[in-house]
């Protein structure tokens, strides 16, 4: 699927990088994760962004502007910011946008926009749900099931709103638990005209019917890690 041999892996864990691809470690970052689960979560964290910097680097042939929705604490805003011009990231649970703003000093001089905001279908607010305070998780318009969880308002974004008419997008990252079609459909505009790399979480159940809406719109599979899916235009 690609000359690296292994852009597609089971697991993040499994990929090998090219030589050029830089190093990252996030020794210093502030998680929100349980103390006791930190190394195994920087690690796999570390092993994540290599895989999307890797994957842009490929296949990306421009890198004017990206979207990085489902920001969390700034990782894969942080290797978007290596390569692209101009980024908007996305994060709309409190406890990981102030990770992300705290985070965010160690970005480099690239123009990025830090939004408490979710990106969906249409401008709204909506409701979301964490299934608990130290998870990096939470769920658009959903309560987790079987789990009692904390629900806070939202605003809820569509990217086409959001990003001025005359902004080219080169990229889209999508790490939205689920509601990654509703994104999409409220980029539509973004898409059509620009065509972006997408990189996508998809988990079952959801991930034939997100596979599925990806070659409606005339994308195809470029590569997989784990649950992270690379797509570009047919």
């Amino acid at each position: 699927m690609s000359e690296f041999g292994k852009i597609t892996a089971t697991a993040h864990e499994q990929f090998e990088p090219p030589p050029h691809a830089p190093l990252f470690n996030f020794d210093d970052w502030v998680f929100i994760q349980e103390p006791n689960t930190l190394p195994r979560v920087k690690s796999a964290t570390a092993s994540e962004v290599r895989y999307l910097w890797t994957v842009c680097d490929l296949y990306g042939s421009r890198f004017r502007g990206a979207i990085d929705c489902g920001a969390n604490i700034g990782s894969m805003t942080y290797a978007m910011a290596l390569l692209y011009d101009r980024i908007w990231a996305l994060e709309p649970w409190p406890a990981n946008f102030r990770a992300l703003e705290t985070n965010s000093v160690r970005f480099p001089a690239s123009d990025i926009m830090l939004l408490e905001k979710a990106a969906g279908a249409e401008n709204k607010l909506g409701t979301m749900y964490s299934s608990h305070k130290s998870r990096r998780d939470a769920h658009l318009e959903e309560a987790p099931k079987g789990k009692k969880g904390d629900a806070f308002t939202v605003d809820v974004v569509k990217l086409d709103t959001l990003i001025p008419l005359d902004t080219p997008i080169d990229l889209i990252k999508l790490d939205v638990e689920g509601t990654e079609i509703d994104v999409l459909r409220g980029a539509a505009r973004i898409i059509d005209t620009y065509r972006p790399l997408i990189f996508a979480e998809f988990k079952l159940p959801d991930k034939p019917k997100g596979v599925g809406f990806m070659e409606s719109i005339g994308y195809k599979q470029l590569g997989v890690s784990g649950h992270n899916y690379i797509f570009g235009e047919k």
